[in-house]
């Protein structure tokens, strides 16, 4: 069997933006298809690793776990520069074309973030036996591309630099899971490498929090009447606060984006610029989310928190965004043009920084200011 996360209702009715063709038929696939394997499967679709949202993860406990990237782009429009870039020419003709990330690079990047940035057991095991970076394979699904269009962009290869590439004929011919690499993740064998530990932190990477864990801290916690004055969350308003060490202005953020979501239902985005303080922001908002709707249980999805940096690097190589120097030619800005492919980017309703001394902020309000309690 199989189970999704969020459901697949939420990811039709609720999710913004809402999955493209490609990524809807795959998840249609994988409902019909995993479910008649004998053996449990978790599917995440655009799971939230701090800012970066693979868009289908499948794993399985005691065999790995397999990443997909779906690209539902025209192969005609499109040459392969080098290792890091593809070009992607412009429909119309013209000459214009724009520097896009390699897809490959791409979903190698997110395999990548297991093994360098969010498990530790996963590093210390790929130190050990250089076999274990085998564990989380990666695929690129071409949706609206045939095998025959694959085999003329690509050659002969069913994989490149290790990441698997299929498109809907294999779906359509149930031979999805008979691709010879991917034989790990639906074979009878479990994998010995694939051990609960890995598998368990895997799990809470991806897997959004409980909603009934929560609740109680939720209702438990105090503020001061300080702290009451900036908790609210209010539309189009720009505000800096500062406390001394110890006065709970992470707390109060923590509550006050929360507050945000709630009021407009839409992506929340923080900002740190000490990566170390991730995970405890991460903490505070979970510890204020009981009153919502256990039906939005996707909630990782909603809060976005990152380090700037990795932040910007993340949002840029997910939806193809160029910075002017990254133009084919900096004279001729005639050949940047907007071109969104498959990709949707996010729009936060409302942005939070913590730390904000460390940035350039053009604030238009008075500086407020919280009491040590």
């Amino acid at each position: 069997m199989v189970t999704f996360f969020p459901e697949l209702d939420f990811i039709k009715n609720t999710m913004r933006p809402k999955p493209t063709a490609g990524e809807w038929e795959l998840l249609m696939f994988l409902n019909d298809h995993l479910n008649k394997i004998d053996g449990n499967f978790e599917v995440y679709f655009q799971g939230n690793i701090n800012g970066s949202f693979p868009d289908i993860v499948i794993m399985r406990k005691n065999h790995g776990v397999l990443i997909i990237e779906v690209k539902d782009w025209n192969l005609d429009l499109y040459s392969i520069k080098n290792d890091n870039y593809w070009i992607c020419h412009h429909p119309h003709g013209g000459g214009n074309y724009q520097e896009v990330k390699s897809p490959i690079k791409q979903a190698k990047h997110y395999k990548d973030l297991f093994y360098n940035t969010y498990s530790r057991i996963l590093a210390s095991r790929k130190l050990q036996n250089p076999s274990a970076y085998a564990l989380i394979n990666t695929s690129l699904f071409f949706y609206g591309s045939s095998e025959d269009k694959i085999s003329q962009f690509f050659g002969a290869e069913d994989s490149l630099d290790y990441v698997n590439l299929f498109t809907l004929d294999r779906l359509k011919r149930d031979g999805f899971s008979k691709i010879p690499s991917l034989k790990f993740l639906f074979g009878k064998y479990p994998s010995k490498f694939f051990t609960d530990d890995i598998y368990y932190e895997i799990n809470r990477t991806l897997k959004p929090s409980e909603y009934s864990l929560m609740k109680k801290f939720y209702k438990d916690r105090k503020f001061s009447k300080e702290q009451s004055k900036y908790i609210e969350s209010t539309p189009n308003k720009k505000q800096k606060i500062r406390g001394v060490a110890g006065s709970g202005k992470t707390t109060v953020m923590a509550y006050r984006v929360v507050e945000a979501f709630k009021r407009t239902g839409q992506p929340v985005l923080i900002l740190t610029f000490n990566i170390t303080l991730c995970n405890y922001i991460k903490d505070c908002i979970s510890a204020f989310i009981g009153d919502i709707p256990q039906k939005t249980a996707t909630l990782k999805n909603f809060f976005i928190i990152s380090h700037i940096h990795k932040f910007i690097y993340d949002y840029r190589a997910k939806h193809n965004l160029l910075k002017i120097n990254d133009s084919p030619d900096q004279n001729d800005k005639g050949n940047i043009f907007d071109l969104r492919l498959s990709e949707t980017p996010i729009k936060y309703s409302s942005i939070f920084v913590d730390e904000i001394q460390d940035y350039y902020v053009d604030a238009d309000n008075v500086d407020k200011k919280i009491q040590k309690i």
